[in-house]
């Protein structure tokens, strides 16, 4: 696919999401994988981890666990596919989202799935894009993605003052062998940066007290808005 600025280009779509940033004013950046090809699909792509479940919390009838997804790249060999993930500097942390996905595959909300959740935190996170720690689960979707990748990894980056990363892996059956390098490719393409900026700083502290309200059962920000 072209010269490695058209490669790398394809990422202008994940910078594109609530505030209209950039690689620079994120600090992520995102490299082209080799052994892939861009997946054409119009506007961002939403995948609807079991579209027969509705957590029990949902504010409208019609409210499904769904991951968005502006980028999705697919192995040559087409046992394979990487999603990327939406880069928002507002987006700081995502509250209780892995659970959710998970609760959605098994379709079950009560099931607990903190086993089921890898936390990654070493001294040396260079192979896991620079995060101060990394969150790793696998689940299978009841409908497979684009009608044959039902093998799903997610995997959930955070770093302080930096935009929240969710992306997945999801795979065949006969390419389940080749999660691992699969998801190395995905983890070796994203790499966040070390700067600490106000703006970033600001959003953690909002992310704090959101968690907070969380765990005291008090509706968070989003929640209210969408009541009002």
């Amino acid at each position: 696919m072209g010269s490695v600025q058209a490669q790398n280009e394809v990422f202008d779509k994940c910078y594109q999401g609530l505030d209209g940033g950039n690689a620079t004013a994120t600090d992520v950046s995102i490299v082209y994988p080799q052994g892939f090809h861009v997946v054409d699909k119009d506007g961002v792509d939403v995948l609807v981890v079991n579209k027969n479940y509705k957590p029990s919390d949902a504010l409208y009838e019609s409210d499904r666990v769904i991951a968005l997804h502006p980028v999705t790249l697919e192995s040559d060999s087409g046992e394979g596919v990487l999603l990327y993930p939406v880069v928002s500097s507002t987006i700081p942390m995502l509250h209780g989202t892995l659970e959710r996905e998970l609760h959605a595959a098994l379709g079950d909300s009560d099931k607990d799935v903190s086993s089921s959740i890898r936390k990654i935190q070493l001294d040396d996170m260079s192979q896991y894009g620079n995060a101060d720690v990394a969150y790793i689960y696998d689940m299978r979707l009841p409908e497979p993605y684009m009608g044959k990748y039902a093998n799903c990894t997610g995997v959930y980056l955070r770093k302080y003052a930096h935009p929240a990363l969710l992306m997945k892996v999801i795979t065949t059956d006969e390419g389940m062998a080749k999660k691992d390098e699969y998801l190395h490719k995905l983890l070796g393409s994203v790499k966040y940066g070390d700067a600490v900026t106000p703006e970033g700083v600001k959003m953690e502290s909002v992310a704090k007290q959101d968690s907070m309200n969380i765990v005291n059962h008090v509706a968070c920000r989003h929640v209210n808005a969408a009541k009002k």
